[in-house]
């Protein structure tokens, strides 16, 4: 497509703010007042906070900046992170490209856009170098996930690479779930791109089966993050009823 993805702009340059105790970590592709614009790594921003809107929030965000560990709320199983990564729009925009797209494969093993033709745990997907945007997602990675990776996980330094970059589709007619699998990354992000109870109404999330613990229904634009080798075995829980969205990349491989 020769990154022929548009994204529609925010109309304001004030952030979008998804809050989290008072205070923002959420992604947006900004620009200009256009009413469209085309991606490039130049016009990729990272927002990490804003003030917060209400005394409840600005009491929360007090609150917040006493804790001494405030990463340990965010931590919904062992070594498992989750944060805001995507604005709500960036996630509707998103799914958008990818429907209009529509090159979603059949989920089976065989699988000609992989170097050895064989997907070992298939799902229905699209990768984001079909759409020709592999280039500003690894920038996404650089700029915004390896910081967040190296606070989460002390002493390891990502080289924020990945070939595995991809859009999941579960529905219940097509592939509801995932069965148990490690991943072929050092660590994995996993963003949610809808939400429970809108877009599909019962199931979605992720159980690590070590920990017997899971990550159910994450917030839309929300990303967990976990090791992908040896320790955090997972599978991906059945969506029973609508169709769930998210974005996957299996990091430093």
């Amino acid at each position: 497509m020769s990154l022929a993805v548009w994204w529609r702009p925010p109309t304001s340059t004030r952030p979008d703010c998804t809050q989290t105790c008072g205070r923002s970590l959420t992604t947006h592709w900004t620009g200009g007042r256009s009413t469209s614009m085309r991606i490039t790594p130049g016009s990729l921003r990272i927002r990490r906070t804003c003030g917060a809107g209400n005394r409840r929030d600005r009491r929360s965000h007090h609150q917040h900046r006493r804790d001494s560990d405030p990463l340990r709320r965010f931590q919904p199983c062992p070594d498992v992170y989750w944060f805001p990564a995507f604005s709500e729009k960036m996630c509707d925009q998103l799914v958008e490209t990818m429907e209009d797209y529509g090159g979603w494969s059949g989920g089976s093993h065989k699988d000609e856009r992989l170097a050895g033709g064989y997907e070992n745990v298939p799902t229905v997907d699209i990768h984001m170098n079909q759409i020709d945007f592999e280039k500003e997602w690894l920038k996404f990675l650089k700029d915004y996930i390896a910081p967040v990776t190296e606070k989460l996980y002390p002493g390891y330094f990502p080289k924020a690479q990945a070939i595995m970059n991809f859009v999941v589709r579960y529905r219940p007619d097509e592939q509801p779930s995932l069965r148990p699998h490690h991943d072929s990354s050092t660590f994995t992000i996993n963003i949610a791109l809808n939400r429970k109870g809108v877009d599909y109404e019962v199931g979605g999330g992720c159980r690590f089966l070590r920990y017997d613990c899971k990550v159910e229904s994450p917030r839309k634009g929300w990303s967990f993050m976990h090791p992908g080798r040896l320790t955090h075995y997972h599978e991906g829980l059945p969506t029973t009823r609508g169709t769930r969205y998210i974005m996957v990349s299996f990091v430093d491989p």
